[in-house]
């Protein structure tokens, strides 16, 4: 069956433009909001499982999908593999628009480089790597088994699971837009 990535609303780190990583930032309300939003889109679906990350900002999102839309759940796992990019000494920097930086400038390596890894953080590369091995051992055995599968976590994460999963090289993760209580579904 599919599998539906939605990214969490909007976080206080994400309104104060940031690199959040694991940094745990609540929802603004406006990321409330959103995720309302996403539960209409959501609305009636039964899932076997809904596996989040274990930040705040997912946990809130995925409880707002169930409460509003109304969807069924069988199972709720909350996950360390799904959690955002760790950022290391990038968390709470600001996060400026990657392509108005110059060559070698820390925040464009960090958003644009897959193999940069920020002192005490991960690479793009790793972040994809650390998805794609959770979705193959947990994800796609509960999508098999006849039921579609939530799952609610951070944008790198699905960025890096959609790539994957279209066969694209990580190179292009960086390229795939992404906004706050997207929904992307995989067949």
């Amino acid at each position: 069956m599919a599998v539906y990535l939605v990214r969490h609303g909007e976080s206080e780190g994400n309104a104060a433009g940031v690199f959040s990583g694991i940094t745990d930032h609540p929802l603004t309300a406006l990321g409330r909001a959103q995720a309302v939003e996403a539960a209409a889109r959501l609305s009636g679906r039964r899932f076997a499982v809904l596996f989040t990350s274990t930040l705040t900002r997912a946990i809130d999102t995925a409880a707002l999908i169930l409460e509003h839309g109304p969807c069924h759940c069988a199972a709720l796992r909350r996950c360390h593999a799904l959690d955002e990019r760790n950022f290391g000494v990038m968390e709470g920097v600001e996060q400026p628009d990657p392509a108005t930086l110059p060559p070698g400038h820390p925040a464009r390596l960090t958003c644009l480089d897959v193999d940069h890894r920020p002192a005490g953080g991960e690479s793009i590369r790793d972040t994809q790597s650390r998805a794609v091995a959770f979705h193959e051992r947990e994800i796609a055995p509960a999508a098999a088994a006849g039921e579609d599968v939530l799952v609610v976590c951070h944008g790198n994460v699905i960025k890096g699971l959609i790539a994957w999963h279209l066969g694209w090289p990580v190179e292009l993760v960086p390229d795939i837009p992404m906004r706050n209580a997207l929904i992307t579904r995989l067949p």
